[in-house]
C-alpha cells in the first residue's frame, strides 16, 4: 500500500478569537516559500529528568507549548496577512492585549490538524535579503496550548 507523503495543496488558516484577523473567518496561508521548510512543527518534549543526589535519575512531565513555524514567499498576500499579525501582536504603549489564535493546517488529502489558544512567537515586518539579492522567505512562528485532528 503507498502512502501519499506529498504536501501539495497544503492550506493554512489562522483566525483569532475575536475576528478581525482576515475579516473574522480567518486568513489562507498559501503561498510558501522554496527556500526554507514551508511549514515545521517541532517535536514535543513532554518529559524530563533530573539526577538526584545518589546519582538515580529522576523523572517528571513538563508542560510544553507546540510550536509552529510557517515560511511564506516574501509579499504575497499570505506574507502580507501574516505581516499584519505580527505587528498588530507587538506589545507597544497603549496596545491592547492580543486576542487567541488558532490554526488549522489542511494538507492535500484532505487531513486537517487544528491548533488552538495561541499566539504570534515571532515573525518578520519586512523581508530580508539573501547575498545574492533574493529577497529570503519570511518566516512566522506560533505557539498554541491545543492541538486535535479534524
Amino acid at each position: 500500500m503507498a502512502i501519499n507523503v506529498s504536501s501539495v495543496g497544503t492550506v493554512v488558516t489562522v483566525s483569532s478569537g475575536g475576528g478581525g484577523f482576515g475579516g473574522g473567518g480567518g486568513s489562507e496561508i498559501k503561498d510558501f516559500a522554496d527556500d526554507a521548510d514551508p511549514i515545521q512543527i517541532q517535536p514535543l518534549e513532554t518529559n524530563d529528568f533530573k539526577f538526584d543526589v545518589n546519582g538515580d535519575i529522576v523523572p517528571f512531565s513538563k508542560c510544553t507549548a507546540i510550536i509552529v513555524t510557517i515560511s511564506v514567499i516574501p509579499n504575497s498576500n499570505s506574507d502580507h496577512a501574516l505581516r499584519g499579525l505580527v505587528y498588530d501582536s507587538r506589545y507597544d504603549a497603549g496596545s491592547y492585549e492580543q486576542k487567541e489564535l488558532s490554526m488549522t493546517i489542511c494538507d492535500g488529502t484532505g487531513q486537517n490538524k487544528y491548533f488552538g489558544k495561541g499566539r504570534v512567537k515571532e515573525g518578520h515586518v519586512f523581508p530580508s535579503s539573501n547575498s545574492d539579492g533574493r529577497w529570503k522567505g519570511t518566516t512566522y512562528t506560533f505557539f498554541f496550548r491545543e492541538m486535535n485532528s479534524t
